[in-house]
């Protein structure tokens, strides 16, 4: 049993055990393959690892490809924190202890972004809620899911405000503030005539004019005022409903030849 207990000891020791050497920077941020395909193959790591990577020294890169190392600098400039660092590539010219690093890593761990500088270390979970590496892409996929959330409400908010502006431009083409006059004259003022008379149908609830010269000549449809009579059925091309004056001249309802043609158009 103590033994046992011995052995269990020393492995602790072992595993707790800090390398130092030298830390240096091979390249920047986003660049592990600068020195070509990193040796130990990764594609896309996250952003934080994509950042803090490094390359293990020829002697200790066995079965190093995909562990983490915890990371501080010893000399002077350093802050004393330890990085976590992702071991992607192997560092033939680096000497038992040594570590290459991307340029941002460098800087972190020792003040200084391209330089030789001395370095302890250690193996590290890359994982878990103690991880630094964890920590930092936790709370940028927390960012980046707000700004999506953002993002799509603003998007929503523009296209319900467009929806309302279309709206109320069809409302204001094809609807009449006032009340559609009704075929017994009830609803105020009506041509004189009948509407049988009256060859087109007026769009949105517009009155027939109130003109009959003017509806004589086609332009027998009122715009939404009711200041003028148009020749479209919509409320274009109108004539004041005054520029005529209206004599109580009967009209059978036929139109001039040239005022047919311009309802056409």
């Amino acid at each position: 049993m103590r033994f046992f207990s011995l052995f269990a000891l020393l492995a602790l020791l072992a595993c707790a055990r800090a390398y130092e050497g030298l830390g240096t920077a091979y390249s920047g941020p986003g660049d592990k393959d600068a020195t070509g395909k990193n040796a130990c193959g990764f594609g896309g790591m996250g952003s934080y690892f994509e950042t803090y990577y490094g390359a293990m020294n020829t002697a200790q890169f066995g079965g190093s490809c995909g562990r983490c190392v915890r990371v501080r600098g010893t000399e002077g400039g350093a802050s004393g924190e330890s990085i976590l660092v992702k071991i992607v590539d192997k560092c033939p010219s680096c000497a038992h202890g040594d570590v290459d690093f991307s340029s941002t890593a460098l800087e972190a761990i020792t003040g200084f972004a391209w330089d030789r500088k001395g370095i302890s270390w250690d193996w590290a979970d890359c994982g878990g809620s103690t991880s630094q590496g964890s920590k930092q892409e936790e709370e940028e996929e927390e960012q980046q899911k707000k700004q999506k959330k953002q993002e799509k409400k603003q998007k929503q908010e523009e296209e319900q405000k467009q929806e309302e502006e279309q709206s109320k431009e069809e409302e204001d083409n094809n609807q009449d503030d006032e009340q559609e006059p009704k075929a017994d004259g009830s609803s105020g003022a009506q041509p004189k005539g009948t509407y049988s008379d009256w060859i087109m149908d007026c769009n949105g609830g517009r009155k027939k004019c109130t003109n009959l010269v003017l509806a004589s000549m086609g332009y027998q449809c009122m715009n939404k005022p009711g200041t003028a009579c148009c020749l479209t059925p919509h409320g274009k091309k109108c004539k004041g409903v005054d520029s005529k004056k209206d004599d109580g001249v009967a009209w059978d309802g036929s139109l001039p030849v040239d005022s047919r043609k311009m309802m056409m158009r």
